[in-house]
């Protein structure tokens, strides 16, 4: 993020209890924990159960903050110190709403490509896997942890700069809806669905509600130049591209399948002449300490593996241990090589 305060104020409607001292002084991060403020950054006054963050904008004033975001009028000793400091303090009807009015704004600023992954599980491993495959080749930016929910999902944008390659966001959702509404705003250019579980079926009712909630994220990809990232192995891939309709909006699909079955099925679709990109595991076994190993396969991308019979292949082993990382792991190979990598790399 690189805005002034009156960019700030303008794009959450806010208005300034205190103005800043120079108006083209740029805030460069954003933060609503007072105790994790670094020089430049923008503080976020955010009410809460057990702690109001207005009690904490002074503190955030003098760590070194240039602006804070509140919704209660502030006391005379905290203005007098932001004007001391020369920061800005911008009254807003909402803080947290707030956060996602930045980040929608900030979005259009963002020249390179924004990549959304969802699912039950293994998301988290998952996106760190993406991160870590495409920060071989290019500037990354990605969620951090699992801030995956109304307030990481915006901060994720805000911490990218409009020359980073790559942003890489993690979709938490708990009802039908809310990965729509995380859409509206992060305008995802590729999704990816790791899987449909059991999570949140207490809420849901059933995993056809869970797969439709997923396959929101592909429904809001842009028609012709988006692009799909789909498990093959999953029961419900087939009722996730057909939710999102994936064919008619003209939306491509990639296929990554980390299961035992992976070769079988590439054989099957193959047969049935409905092949699309795909990347899958071989030869899996596991060490002694249980990490896997294995052959990676990519096939359908063009480029050097246009010549190959059987697409490219090349070893793999990963240090994170257990079988469902194998599945993980042809995902964040997936992206990198629709992003150009070659699969050894």
């Amino acid at each position: 993020m690189r805005l002034n305060a009156k960019q700030i104020a303008a794009y959450t409607g806010g208005t300034f209890a205190v103005e800043p001292l120079d108006p083209r002084a740029l805030l460069t991060g954003i933060t609503w924990d007072s105790r994790d403020v670094c020089a430049g950054d923008l503080y976020v006054a955010l009410p809460g159960e057990r702690a109001d963050g207005h009690d904490f904008v002074a503190a955030a004033l003098s760590a070194g903050a240039l602006g804070a975001l509140v919704m209660q009028p502030m006391a005379e000793d905290v203005r007098a110190l932001a004007r001391e400091l020369g920061a800005a303090v911008i009254d807003v009807p909402d803080t947290a709403g707030a956060v996602t009015d930045l980040a929608r704004e900030w979005r259009s600023h963002l020249q390179g490509r924004v990549i959304a992954l969802t699912g039950s599980t293994g998301k988290t491993t998952t996106k760190n896997l993406v991160r870590d495959v495409l920060a071989a080749a290019h500037s990354v930016v990605a969620t951090v942890g699992n801030q995956n929910n109304e307030l990481g999902v915006p901060k994720t944008l805000l911490s990218a700069e409009p020359e980073t390659e790559a942003v890489v966001v993690e979709m938490g959702m708990r009802g039908t809806g809310q990965i729509a509404e995380l859409c509206s705003f992060v305008r995802p250019d590729w999704g990816l669905v790791v899987n449909v579980g059991e999570s949140h079926i207490e809420l849901l009712g059933s995993r056809e509600n869970i797969a439709r909630a997923k396959a929101e994220l592909l429904r809001e990809l842009p028609e012709g130049t988006g692009l799909a990232f789909v498990n093959a192995a999953d029961d419900f891939a087939g009722f996730v591209r057909a939710e999102a309709r994936l064919d008619a909006r003209r939306v491509p699909c990639v296929l990554f399948d980390g299961s035992p079955d992976a070769a079988a099925r590439r054989v099957a679709a193959d047969a049935a002449d409905v092949v699309r990109p795909a990347v899958w595991a071989e030869q899996v076994e596991l060490d002694e300490q249980g990490r896997p190993r294995f052959v990676l396969h990519a096939a359908g991308f063009g480029g050097s593996d246009a010549a190959a019979p059987h697409g490219e292949q090349a070893s793999c082993s990963l240090n994170l241990r257990g079988l469902h990382n194998v599945g993980n792991a042809c995902a964040a190979a997936a992206v990198g090589r629709a992003l150009g990598m070659p699969l050894a790399a």
